[in-house]
């Protein structure tokens, strides 16, 4: 049964820490790499950056969210953007640690003095954009674990 905690696998650093106990093992970074491959995209990048701890896609996850709420059909104002991209940096600090900020310490790291219902929406959009990408990814899981049973049934 592959679990979200199998994303792991990806990360070498993290396959050349763990012991194993010997024999075949449950999991291999195949079976997960297979998965990630029927994914989008967007849902792959954000399984590897939050449950494999592959940091390096930070920036990437970063512009996919930026890229998703901001309308680059009309010029956007630089400071804009740039709030954006801060905004984005928290929720994927919130998405990685599981700690939620405050609205203080949400002004403090965007450099305001007070936190706006307008900064708060432009948040929780950014944090349901995450949110929507972890359903696609623990559907794609069930359903990959459902196929997996059934291929046992049969060959049993």
């Amino acid at each position: 049964m592959l679990r979200l905690e199998h994303f792991k696998l990806l990360n070498p650093k993290a396959a050349k820490l763990s012991k194993g106990a010997g024999g075949a093992p449950d999991v291999t970074f195949e079976e997960v790499a297979d998965l990630l491959a029927t994914l989008d995209y967007d849902v792959s990048v954000y399984a590897r950056l939050v449950y494999g701890m592959e940091w390096s896609l930070n920036m990437t996850m970063r512009n996919i969210l930026v890229g998703q709420v901001l309308d680059y059909t009309n010029p956007v104002p630089l400071e804009d953007q740039e709030f954006a991209h801060i905004v984005a940096q928290m929720v994927i600090g919130t998405a990685t640690t599981g700690y939620d900020l405050t609205p203080s310490q949400k002004a403090h790291l965007a450099g305001i003095k007070w936190w706006t219902r307008g900064n708060e929406a432009e948040h929780r959009n950014m944090s349901s954009i995450l949110d929507n990408y972890d359903a696609e990814l623990r559907h794609a899981l069930y359903e990959w674990n459902e196929h997996q049973r059934k291929k046992v049934l049969i060959n049993v």
